[in-house]
């Protein structure tokens, strides 16, 4: 019998060596499983309290998000979508950005609700508001 490890077997071990890799961050009193990825996935510090946030880091996003309020996604599906909806609306019915602003806005607050109203509560100790139109601050 051969030796060398198929390359679906060895897929199989390099995953399940990911899936015990994972820390386990703590989130409250209750551990969460959380992965080594950069994002903060909705079951980790999305769920933190308030409290549980850092002020300085809070701040650094709002500062950096003021400054370029730009963001992009490298999404096929959300594209077609959104090209279909720019080729069939009339003129002058309103911004697709308007629209997707929207749309990302709320997903976001829906889904990071606490993370939303800590950035809320430092825009206000700041008195910072959001711009209303592009390059107005």
């Amino acid at each position: 019998m051969d030796k060398r490890e198929s390359a679906s077997e060895k897929l199989r071990r390099l995953l399940e060596e990911q899936k015990n890799r994972q820390e386990t961050l703590t989130v409250g009193a209750s551990p969460v499983p959380c992965s080594e990825s950069t994002s903060i996935p909705s079951s980790c510090s999305a769920g933190a309290s308030t409290a549980e946030y850092d002020g300085d880091l809070i701040e650094k996003a709002i500062d950096e998000a003021l400054k370029n309020p730009r963001i992009g996604a490298w999404s096929p599906r959300s594209a077609m979508i959104l090209n279909y909806i720019k080729f069939t609306r009339p003129m002058g019915k309103g911004s697709l950005s308007s629209e997707i602003d929207e749309i990302l806005t709320s997903g976001l607050i829906s889904r990071y609700p606490e993370l939303h109203k800590a950035i809320e509560k430092v825009m206000g100790e700041k008195q910072v508001e959001i711009p209303t139109k592009k390059g107005k601050k």
